[in-house]
């Protein structure tokens, strides 16, 4: 009940900053037809993937350097936290001691875990490969594994129709941006999440570039 309330006070804050637009001016019938408000909530509000070329035809998504520091900033604060309060315990009783190491090695796996969690969320890439025509998220794909060719989580480019690129207002106790996303508009009117961050510039450059690179129309709403 809580998170529904929560994600219906997400998309008011959204409507309140969302920049208002016609979908008809892409003069496509299936713009109409699909939602423009965000896939996936959150997002970071920095650049946290590179659109990279790897050959004429395969482009990845790849994790990048800020995002890999942000992961290890927090592992390894989670390391160094418990060092020094274990040395700051040292003049303290036994039983307190050991009360205080206890809680200082919990709270420092935490920080480990959401550092590690944060890494791996964002080391995936996601590819699209004009080659055998598919694109996926996952550091191994169909390339590799023939028997991923038609797996659930592996798309046909051919089935896509446009991208999409839209911003949502992410409001957080301390700060709030704005974060843009990619999607993919498939044929059938369904939507896939590309990749989303909070560095309008260069997402908008890499949306430009992917669909470029896919032969696809990008309809831009990010304002």
């Amino acid at each position: 009940m809580l998170d529904k309330l929560k994600r219906m006070k997400e998309h008011i804050n959204q409507g309140k900053h969302a920049f208002s637009f016609d979908p008809s001016r892409f003069n496509d019938p299936l713009a109409n037809q699909i939602q423009w408000t965000s896939l996936k909530s959150g997002g970071s509000n920095f650049r946290s993937h590179n659109l990279v070329e790897v050959n004429p035809n395969r482009m990845e998504f790849r994790q990048s350097l800020n995002s890999k520091l942000f992961s290890f900033v927090f592992m390894l604060a989670g390391l160094l936290i418990p060092v020094f309060f274990i040395f700051g315990s040292i003049d303290l009783a036994q039983e307190e001691a050991w009360k205080m190491v206890a809680f200082v090695v919990v709270f420092g796996l935490v920080f480990i875990g959401t550092g590690y969690f944060s890494y791996k969320r964002g080391a995936s890439p996601v590819v699209f490969d004009k080659m055998i025509g598919k694109f996926w998220k996952g550091k191994e794909g169909p390339d590799v594994k023939p028997e991923l060719m038609n797996a659930e989580q592996v798309k046909n480019t051919a089935d896509i129709h446009a991208l999409q690129l839209i911003s949502e207002y992410v409001r957080r106790d301390k700060n709030s941006y704005y974060s843009y996303e990619i999607n993919c508009v498939m044929k059938d009117t369904k939507r896939y999440n590309v990749m989303k961050h909070g560095a309008k510039t260069k997402i908008r450059r890499d949306a430009e570039t992917l669909a470029q690179f896919l032969g696809k129309p990008l309809w831009d709403a990010a304002g």
